[in-house]
């Protein structure tokens, strides 16, 4: 006959094995489970990031193709200022700088380290240039990001475009962009600039902030060089319909 503690030892001793083993086994259960969740998330994480690499090839297409454009514009524009010195668009008019406007460019979502930071950052600073200079500023801001940030400031936002998009066209921008030049067609605004990252490569992005108005310093570059070139019909008003 055995002894009555040693059959209560071995009861107990069958529990805890027994006990032991659902662990393990919900253990193994539930780390199953997790490692399918994680790969499940992996999938959807790869096909995300395609898509991502899709578009960012798209735009990085539809940039370079538009860049020699742009700059053979203010080539153009600088030449043309150049035959026709007599006569001064008012987008060429240097004033002194009493109000400045500046248009900066910021994404509609997150998510992409400090590419909106470093351009506000520099943004903010210049703004705090002024304030010492006793010059007032006026912002247009494009994309959410931008508008969420300087809201915190109470700063006098002239315009506003966001939730553009991947394919940004010139109908998406123009209306909040007149509004900056009119301003300074109106003299309400003395010194248009904008602000945005300038495009190295998928890890670099350079902030980078450019006077867009006046253009009278991009055509000096071209004081010192004579160009012979012949105008139809006339540099004035071709000069009038490239800066209208």
């Amino acid at each position: 006959m055995m002894p009555y503690q040693t059959r209560w030892k071995r009861l107990l001793n069958l529990l805890k094995h027994q006990l032991c083993g659902n662990l393990i086994m919900g253990a193994s259960r539930e780390i199953r489970q997790k490692i399918g969740t994680i790969k499940s998330t992996q999938k959807i994480t790869r096909a995300m990031q395609m898509v991502a690499a899709s578009k960012m090839r798209k735009a990085q297409d539809r940039m370079n193709a538009a860049r020699p454009y742009a700059r053979k514009i203010l080539d153009v524009i600088a030449h043309l200022a150049n035959a026709h010195p007599e006569y001064q668009h008012p987008f060429m008019e240097v004033r002194d700088i009493s109000r400045a406007g500046y248009i900066v460019i910021s994404t509609d979502r997150g998510l992409c380290g400090a590419l909106n930071v470093n351009v506000m950052r520099d943004v903010v600073k210049e703004l705090k240039d002024w304030e010492q200079k006793k010059v007032q500023t006026g912002l247009c801001l494009v994309g959410s990001k931008a508008d969420l940030f300087f809201r915190r400031y109470h700063l006098n936002v002239m315009a506003k475009a966001m939730h553009i998009g991947d394919a940004v066209g010139v109908k998406d921008l123009i209306g909040a962009v007149k509004v900056m030049t009119d301003a300074y067609r109106k003299r309400e605004i003395d010194a248009l600039f904008i602000a945005s990252n300038t495009f190295v490569n998928t890890m670099v992005q350079r902030p980078t902030i450019q006077q867009l108005l006046p253009i009278a310093s991009t055509a000096t570059e071209f004081k010192t060089r004579v160009w012979d070139y012949i105008y139809e019909p006339n540099a004035k008003d071709l000069l009038q319909g490239l800066l209208t």
